[in-house]
């Protein structure tokens, strides 16, 4: 029964000092996460096929994200790991699969200027004739580097990365 007790609370004091998510001291602070708005809708059309229904190949929108923050190793700041969720619908112009261009930045708010970006691609597939399909992007780490209270007050924002065209596009619809 003592040998028990002893490895319970070996167990206990290794989990302590573990750096688990479960300890309040150990809680890195995250900034601030946002979907962009204006990036969140991608609507790409065939090209010159103009912009209606029929030449549509893909509509999709940043559904959602999941996001954690931990204190970067050796360097300071901290790490912000985003994973983004999409709702994909296939167009009458579209495949069976489309690629989603999408990106993670950094911005200073009291610059107002991006420090820091990561661009990722997610294929998606239409299975047989589905056409509105759900996606998970790949996690993408982005690094904050500094004190990690002054990093925290950072801002990262998920989006896809448009064209011109479908970034007035977007404007003129306004947010969907």
């Amino acid at each position: 029964m003592a040998k028990g007790a002893a490895i319970l609370a070996a167990a206990a004091a290794l989990a302590a000092c573990s750096g688990r998510p479960s300890d309040p001291v150990s809680r890195a602070p995250c900034p601030q996460i946002a979907i962009l708005a204006e990036a969140a809708d991608l609507t790409r059309h065939r090209p010159g096929g103009g912009t209606d229904l029929s030449a549509m190949v893909v509509d999709a929108r940043v559904s959602g994200f999941e996001a954690a923050c931990d204190f970067a190793s050796r360097a300071g700041g901290l790490d912000v790991t985003v994973t983004p969720r999409f709702s994909v619908e296939r167009g009458p112009a579209g495949g069976q699969t489309a690629d989603l261009p999408w990106l993670v930045s950094v911005v200073d708010p009291a610059r107002g200027e991006v420090t820091a970006q990561a661009r990722q691609v997610t294929r998606v597939s239409f299975p047989g004739a589905a056409g509105f399909v759900a996606a998970t992007g790949a996690p993408v780490t982005i690094r904050l580097p500094g004190d990690p209270a002054a990093a925290a007050r950072q801002q990262v924002l998920i989006g896809f990365a448009l064209t011109a065209e479908e970034l007035a596009l977007n404007r003129r619809r306004g947010v969907r």
